[in-house]
């Protein structure tokens, strides 16, 4: 029986990390092999032994290629797929790793053969550093993985990417692509363009040469996505726009209240109950400082329940308490689940504190 053949487009850190997870195991029963149209990576990919064989080009790798890896920027995705769509084997699984999804699962959908097995995927992980010669074999270790399968997508062609992301050490989340765009712009496309925002506001200021000798862990790690890939913040801009507007209007209505509360300072800005009991019922006044001091104290009490979360969505076992059966697998993403919930019920509070806020204002 043939080795079965998986074939990586784009060696930069995803790709390349992704091939190193996939050639350390010594039993597998397939070979890797890379392209990447800057040849320099392909070398270096190869010389880490992330692939077991360059590719001439996008037809070289796909042809017989039982699953297909796109791990290029986002807006290079439908380059590469019109260039392989003539060539990818009919029964092949076509995967990417892009930071959106709605964008490569239409357009994979809309041009690729039916037969093919469309699972978007996006692992969250990541480093400031780009490049093959920045890959990391632990990049996966504990992450997401959030995976989108087309309606059409086999049991078979599921099942094997979830083992391939096993062996990097992920663990798979079902989402919807849409619902994956809207909660990764808040958790991850949102935190990237604050950093920028943050870095070129002390950057652009009269006292850069002064704060910049002063900066500590808090900047530098605040600032530290500001130094990623210009091209993968354009991809990420350019194909989640609308979730990225919406979170960063809630971000700034969150600065608002923050801004409320420093200018009034010593001054009372409202009142709140003394005492739950309905029946011993008293209002205090509250300043602007205690306020904060609240939302502080709150924030850190919740911040230090999100580390206890359990991670993702977590696959139920079976009645036996043996591995997952595909429909628990792939019932998960039509249930929706833990992390949804909790985005949801957060998305009501900003939205009860808005009203607050307004109710204040008249």
């Amino acid at each position: 029986m043939p080795q079965a053949k998986i074939a990586i487009i784009g060696l930069g850190l995803i790709g390349t990390s992704f091939g190193l997870n996939l050639t350390k195991n010594n039993k597998r029963n397939y070979t890797v092999v890379g392209y990447d149209i800057e040849r320099r990576r392909e070398r270096s990919a190869e010389k880490a032994g992330a692939i077991d064989k360059r590719s001439s080009s996008v037809k070289d790798a796909v042809t017989d290629a039982n699953v297909v890896i796109i791990a290029t920027p986002i807006l290079t995705t439908k380059t590469i797929i019109d260039e392989l769509k003539d060539y990818v084997h009919p029964d092949a699984l076509v995967t990417d790793t892009g930071s959106t999804k709605t964008l490569f699962m239409e357009y994979a959908t809309e041009i690729l053969p039916t037969s093919v097995n469309i699972v978007g995927g996006h692992p969250m992980a990541g480093s400031d550093e780009s490049g093959p010669d920045s890959a990391n074999v632990q990049l996966f270790e504990g992450a997401a993985w959030a995976l989108t399968p087309s309606p059409l997508a086999s049991e078979t062609s599921v099942k094997t990417l979830l083992a391939l992301i096993e062996q990097t050490g992920a663990y798979p989340i079902f989402v919807d692509p849409k619902e994956h765009d809207q909660h990764v712009a808040s958790v991850s496309h949102v935190p990237l363009l604050l950093s920028v925002a943050l870095f070129r506001m002390v950057r652009d200021s009269n006292f850069w040469d002064d704060a910049s000798v002063l900066a500590g862990p808090a900047f530098n790690e605040m600032t530290r996505l500001a130094k990623g890939e210009p091209e993968m913040g354009r991809g990420i801009i350019e194909t989640n726009q609308k979730p990225l507007t919406d979170w960063l209007k809630r971000y700034r209505d969150e600065l608002g209240i923050i801004i409320e509360g420093l200018e009034a300072g010593e001054n009372i800005i409202g009142e709140v109950e003394e005492s739950e009991s309905e029946e011993d019922s008293s209002l205090r006044a509250v300043t602007g400082y205690e306020m904060l001091t609240s939302l502080l104290q709150q924030t850190r009490t919740e911040r230090l329940m999100f580390d206890e979360l359990p991670k993702g969505r977590q696959i139920p076992q079976t009645g036996d308490g043996g591995t997952p059966t595909f429909s628990d697998t792939m019932g998960q993403m039509l249930m929706g689940g833990y992390l949804y919930g909790r985005l949801k019920d957060r998305m009501q509070d900003l939205d009860r504190r808005e009203e607050e806020l307004k109710q204040r204002e008249r």
